[in-house]
């Protein structure tokens, strides 16, 4: 991994078994839910205005950010004045790109809790993409949340490109992606969840626009299997892609051009 970026030092507690958000409107107040969930809400900044990750409920996972040189992650607003978000990247037309991704590891001797393995799961973050975003030799995309890399091996991740959601998640008996047919508004806050249940994979997005709340869902079945990462191998990483050891891809980032905000993972019942 490379060097950290903006304030979030090395071994910065998370949290996780937080109260986590129930499926509604973005800005809404968290609901708790069991210690094995996972909630970055990324309220707090440093003395120096710089984002911390929360250090709420069981303080077993650790964040820290990889990047290239030059790369870097902000504090952003929130939509209250309460909070703060994450401000990722912005894209650059006809440059390479600085790509920064926050990667999120259990720390020494504790559960992964973003291996789903065989049960259900959901994922997702709030966001508010750029208006500027395209495509350039080192940044083809906006990949919002995921862990792993298309391929062989476990994958599950949303992404934007186009402002079109896509939700895909492979196992080990195979892969179903979803695309939401209408794109998101730019400069707006969204939220999407993804949704692992049996054989499904669930796209929901909804947007507010003009006190107007819409919720679109999208599904797609086929067998998955277990999504499972030995090892620890392809951490868990918002706002682009990194590799197995968890450096980001500099010359493939997909780096997230926007704010993200309120990123959980748990574990469906």
């Amino acid at each position: 991994m490379t060097g950290l970026a903006c304030g979030l030092a090395t071994g910065l507690l998370v949290a996780v078994g937080a109260p986590s958000y129930a499926e509604v409107d973005p800005g809404t107040e968290p609901v708790p839910v069991p210690d094995r969930d996972l909630l970055l809400t990324f309220d707090a900044v440093d003395d120096t205005g710089l984002p911390l990750l929360d250090a709420l409920g069981t303080p077993d996972v650790v964040g820290a950010v990889s990047s290239v040189p030059g790369g870097v992650v902000t504090a952003g607003p929130d939509r209250s004045a309460s909070g703060h978000s994450l401000r990722m990247a912005g894209f650059v037309p006809d440059q390479p790109a600085a790509p920064a991704v926050l990667v999120v590891r259990p720390v020494a001797g504790a559960a992964d809790r973003t291996d789903p393995g065989v049960e259900n799961f959901t994922f997702g973050a709030d966001f508010l993409l750029d208006s500027l975003s395209g495509v350039s030799s080192t940044d083809n995309g906006d990949n919002l949340v995921q862990r792993g890399l298309v391929g062989p091996n476990a994958q599950y991740k949303i992404q934007l490109d186009g402002g079109y959601p896509l939700c895909r998640v492979r196992g080990s008996e195979g892969a179903v992606a979803v695309r939401a047919t209408e794109p998101v508004p730019a400069e707006q806050w969204n939220r999407v969840r993804c949704r692992r249940v049996g054989e499904r994979v669930i796209l929901r997005v909804v947007t507010v626009v003009d006190s107007l709340r819409q919720v679109r869902e999208y599904v797609k079945t086929g067998p998955t299997g277990s999504v499972s990462y030995p090892d620890g191998q392809f951490p868990f990483a918002i706002g682009g892609k990194v590799d197995q050891a968890g450096d980001v891809l500099a010359d493939d980032s997909d780096q997230f051009n926007g704010l993200v905000d309120d990123v959980v993972f748990r574990h469906l019942d």
